[in-house]
């Protein structure tokens, strides 16, 4: 059974540069993996540039969670 769920993105410090945490949107899964792989973003229709090498949703080192307050737990 599919269940919506909210995509977070946590925050980053590296190199001079740095953000908090960051809502990307809401998507239908299975589980929330399946959620962050079949999310589509509404201007370009684009999937999520996920790192398919790690073992939990990613986007460029930066870990998905499901909510944001763990999403700001690194870097706000």
């Amino acid at each position: 059974m599919q269940k919506n769920y909210s995509i977070w993105m946590e925050g980053y410090a590296a190199t001079g540069e740095s953000s908090s945490a960051q809502f990307i949107g809401v998507a239908a899964g299975e589980t929330f993996e399946d959620a962050c792989k079949n999310f589509r973003y509404e201007d370009t229709g684009r999937p999520l540039p996920l790192d398919e090498h790690r073992d939990y949703p990613a986007i460029w080192a930066c870990r998905l969670f499901d909510n944001e307050a763990d999403a700001r737990k690194s870097f706000g």
